[in-house]
């Protein structure tokens, strides 16, 4: 496969494989890294990754985009005040050519969240590169 073809089957396979570690980049400019999906949802709301205050990465620093299972809510009340509700999302494979990958603008991040696998941006960039290389033979 090849072209658009190759890059939509690639993109369904990555959509469909269960997400390991989760870089996070915040509005903040703050990178946080994340054991898991599930952690991601637990820790950013539905709204806040509607609105495109985060940007996610999975494991390789390819871009990820939240996918709604169960949609934000806005209701008014009283014709005044809107009461929003965050809605379920899950990660999934972004297009890769509108969306950076994490090692494209990891030279804009100055600083990396407390975190139990990284303690510099610079661990990361080494970890992201050994990613690209794929596994190592002995």
């Amino acid at each position: 496969m090849n072209g658009l073809l190759g890059r939509q089957h690639i993109a369904s396979m990555r959509s469909t494989l269960q997400i390991k570690m989760i870089f996070v980049l915040a509005e903040d400019n703050v990178l946080h890294v994340l054991d898991s999906e599930s952690e991601s949802q637990g820790a950013f709301e539905g709204v806040d990754v509607e609105e495109g205050i985060f940007k996610f990465f999975d494991e390789t620093g390819a871009p990820l985009k939240g996918e709604f299972v169960k949609p934000n809510t806005r209701r008014q009340i009283f014709g005044v005040l809107t009461r929003v509700a965050s809605g379920n999302y899950r990660l999934v494979a972004a297009e890769s050519d509108t969306l950076p990958c994490l090692s494209n603008v990891l030279e804009s991040i100055p600083a990396v969240g407390k975190n139990s696998h990284f303690s510099s941006i610079e661990e990361i960039r080494m970890f992201l590169t050994s990613r690209s290389k794929g596994p190592r033979s002995n």
